[in-house]
């Protein structure tokens, strides 16, 4: 008896799926803009000397391998808070709670059971938004619905068509914002716009679920956390997931966090269920990713030396979007790409069709998303060019 034989092939994963495609491809003059990293010597991915510094720490004190608590480390919970909430987060009306997830895909995961077993089944997420994030709150269990996330011919997001989906969502319903450097477009409110939102979301009384995976890579550490702070000072009770994959290069540690912000009475039973959750998953997170966050967070020289880095990578990202900006005007003065040049992070939309954005892979070995999204952080000065020349392309 075959029991497994009726059961389907599923697609391939759209990023992790074309990293496979792109590693087949054998012409040496192939560029990968794909997966959002930053790539660093020979192909891997760049390396903090900070992480570096933490982990020859780390190995001196042969740190012990027992089993973390259920909701993790907990002098990492702690800089977290601080890191996403701000230092004197203590002096808001409201509490917080903070659980170490594996990766913000699980910090994502956890909070969207949690919403679904005490909250709402209904969730509303951006188009376009990250790729993954239908699929997982689906595989939650939670109705998933779209609204807009129009970039205007000026660089900015439509705020009004936000404002007009958001009225007819139900009381009590979650929505999901991306923080900072939204992906895929690079787009983000400003912060007049997130003041209005924070508005319309609290008389709607909606529950916002804020996703922040760049936190220091668009405008700064502090400002990329404009629009939580914001919703904390006005009082939110939110659920915010954050990733350390880019900001500290942990890619491969899968290190996140789950924040939830609410009444201090409510701390309790809140950091109970959510317990209870990760629990019936993988019971306790792993380690290192999370000895070495704290270890940097925790030292004033290695947090300095963090920042420094990061502030580099911010420059980086600046300099490739504007280089390619330029050479893309030049070349078609008469076309707008405003909004490639008043995006943020790792990410830009080049609103190519589909089928644009297959011929490239074809034709040019230039791989994008399906969406015609762009890893900025992949741009290599030498390779503006070529990119510019493919990307206009007839």
């Amino acid at each position: 008896m075959n029991i497994f034989s009726s059961i389907p092939k599923e697609p391939e994963d759209p990023i992790y799926g074309l990293q496979v495609t792109f590693k087949k491809d054998e012409r040496k003059d192939k560029i990968n803009l794909s997966i959002g990293v930053f790539p660093g010597h020979q192909g891997s991915s760049f390396r903090f000397n900070a992480v570096d510094s933490a982990e020859d720490i780390l190995l001196e004190k042969l740190y012990p391998k027992d089993y973390l608590p259920i909701d993790g480390l907990p002098a990492f919970n702690e800089k977290v808070a601080d890191l996403v909430l701000g230092e004197d987060r203590k002096e808001m009306t409201l509490s917080s709670y903070t659980a170490q997830t594996i990766g913000g895909t699980a910090a994502l995961h956890i909070g969207a059971k949690f919403l679904l077993q005490h909250c709402t089944q209904k969730i509303y997420i951006p188009d376009p938004t990250w790729v993954n994030h239908r699929r997982l709150f689906e595989a939650c269990g939670l109705e998933v619905i779209s609204y807009p996330y129009e970039i205007t011919a000026a660089g900015g997001v439509n705020i009004q068509r936000i404002l007009t989906a958001i009225q007819s969502m139900p009381e009590g319903a979650a929505i999901v914002f991306q923080a900072s450097c939204h992906n895929p477009t690079g787009i983000d409110p400003t912060d007049a716009e997130w003041q209005v939102l924070s508005q319309a979301i609290k008389k709607r009384k909606l529950i916002t679920f804020f996703d922040m995976a760049y936190q220091g890579l668009g405008r700064g550490l502090h400002e990329d956390a404009f629009s939580i702070r914001l919703f904390l000072e006005e009082d939110h009770e939110m659920l915010i997931a954050t990733s350390f994959s880019k900001n500290f290069g942990l890619y491969s540690e899968r290190t996140g966090a789950l924040t939830i912000t609410c009444t201090r009475e409510s701390v309790i039973p809140i950091s109970s269920q959510v317990r209870k959750i990760i629990r019936s998953i993988y019971s306790s997170p792993a380690s290192h990713g999370a000895q070495i966050v704290q270890t940097i967070l925790n030292d004033p020289t290695l947090t300095a030396n963090w920042q420094r880095e990061l502030k580099h990578l911010r420059e980086t990202l600046t300099t490739s979007r504007q280089a390619l900006y330029n050479a893309l005007s030049k070349k078609q003065p008469h076309k707008n790409f405003t909004a490639l040049q008043k995006s943020i992070g790792l990410f830009a939309l080049t609103f190519l069709p589909t089928e644009k954005v297959h011929s490239l892979r074809q034709e040019h070995g230039l791989y994008l998303c399906d969406d015609s999204r762009i890893n900025i952080a992949a741009i290599r000065q030498e390779l503006i060019e070529t990119i510019a020349n493919a990307l206009l392309s007839p």
